[in-house]
């Protein structure tokens, strides 16, 4: 193993494509100006159907927001985890149990999703509170800004993680513990309380969001958007990956996210960006082509076939 491996540098075309994205993710990062004409109050306050009140919209994405910060309070304070890294053929790393507990549980991608999709529920939901009490003197262009930016960038990576999750991890994991005989359960911390509502209940949120509750807008020009919190924690596994376990080499804890396999390496990152993109254009799709669907049933229908195809629940 070379220096630059045993201390998780990654290879140079890894920091060239990520140096890329990022420099046309900024450059396309739409402007204040340009946000200030799509996220109006009326934006945050319409609902689906007429029979949807104000203060409803209000009621269900704060009670959205407050799961979340159970959800992530609850993960701190009594979630623990010992985790093992089932690396690649070709991997040069030995995988070394990680043991996560307190504020470390959030150190997986999915805890930083969350909570961004905590945060954009909170914000869209209290432009409708305020609005419904008759203050909306309180509702700042940066109130708006912040809570479209957020819905944005939440809702594709939200369903970028249950993807992965659903698609990669978990037969990943299976597959591992078959190869190796293992009698417990290796899909059990994918099954706690917290995991299921992280990779599937968010989903669900935002179906219900886009679907059948509200009209945030949601534009295909906003695109830039989509990788910017993907793009913040690869840069975060880079430069944690030699802290995990100091003097042992360098961890990580997605198997996708090991410098060590070369050009594999930066297949992975490709491969996830074009996750994060697809995953925002299926969003954009949905937001657009739901407007011409008029029933609650036929909305429904569209709904549980999108969570069919992006939640699992059990082996």
């Amino acid at each position: 193993m070379t220096k630059a491996q045993a201390t998780g540098i990654p290879p140079l075309h890894s920091i060239f494509v990520v140096a890329m994205v990022t420099a046309l993710c900024f450059t396309y990062v739409p402007s204040p100006s340009s946000l200030d004409r799509i996220a109006t109050i009326e934006a945050f306050t319409s609902a689906a159907f007429d029979f949807i009140s104000m203060e409803m919209i209000a009621a269900v994405r704060l009670c959205f927001a407050a799961v979340g910060v159970g959800t992530t309070t609850h993960m701190i304070m009594y979630h623990t985890a010992e985790t093992s890294t089932n690396y690649r053929p070709g991997s040069l790393l030995k995988s070394i149990p990680i043991r996560l507990k307190g504020l470390r549980t959030q150190s997986y991608f999915t805890p930083w999703a969350w909570g961004l999709l905590t945060l954009s529920f909170l914000l869209s939901g209290t432009v409708p509170l305020l609005a419904f009490l008759g203050r909306e003197d309180l509702i700042t262009p940066r109130l708006l800004r912040v809570s479209l930016v957020t819905f944005e960038m939440a809702a594709p990576t939200e369903f970028l993680v249950a993807f992965v999750v659903k698609h990669a991890i978990w037969p990943g994991t299976l597959q591992s513990a078959q190869n190796k005989n293992v009698c417990k359960d290796p899909t059990a911390n994918l099954k706690t309380f917290s995991s299921l509502m992280m990779h599937n209940g968010c989903i669900c949120m935002l179906l219900i969001e886009i679907a059948l509750l509200g009209r945030i807008p949601f534009l295909l020009s906003h695109i830039a958007l989509a990788p910017l919190l993907g793009l913040v924690y690869i840069l975060f596994a880079w430069y944690s990956a030699d802290k995990w376990i100091p003097g042992q080499g360098p961890q990580y804890l997605y198997f996708f996210l090991d410098t060590t396999l070369g050009w594999g390496t930066t297949f992975a990152i490709v491969v996830l960006l074009c996750v994060l993109f697809g995953s925002y254009v299926i969003i954009w799709a949905l937001a657009t082509g739901i407007g011409h669907v008029s029933s609650v049933l036929g909305r429904l229908f569209v709904s549980a076939v999108l969570g069919r195809a992006f939640c699992r629940l059990a082996d």
